[in-house]
């Protein structure tokens, strides 16, 4: 449900209807209020509607490069990721690998003894 919130921007009152909490209202009119000040203090106007101008227009350039920020972010996180999964495959292929080499070794260990068996039968006779 919207609420009326009364706030005050550069010595002018203005209601605003959101459904926001009043908190969150209330800090963000501070912040332009803020922003408005520090911009007339420094402007060679005192136009408070040219001041407003200028204000958003510096509050749209960070946004927008806030967004190129976040964009640019989620594009190397995407990297990372792709990195990730292909170091986890590396990882899982490198597992396998040193698997079927274990086996193999077992395999001719086994061999091994078995030909060592064959080859000196009387080594491995119980004495009788």
């Amino acid at each position: 449900m919207k609420k009326r919130i009364e706030v005050e921007i550069y010595n002018q009152t203005f209601i605003v209807n959101s459904e926001d909490d009043e908190r969150s209202i209330r800090q963000i009119a501070s912040y332009v209020d803020q922003r408005l000040r520090h911009k007339g203090e420094a402007a060679k106007t005192a136009v408070p509607l040219r001041v407003a101008i200028m204000v958003a227009l510096d509050i749209a350039d960070e946004y927008q490069k806030m967004l190129q920020r976040e964009a640019d972010s989620q594009k190397e996180i995407e990297r990372l990721s792709a990195e990730h999964r292909k170091a986890l495959q590396r990882e899982a292929d490198t597992q396998k690998e040193i698997e079927r080499l274990s086996a193999l070794i077992l395999e001719r260990i086994a061999q091994e003894e078995t030909s060592d068996h064959a080859a000196s039968p009387a080594k491995y006779q119980p004495k009788t």
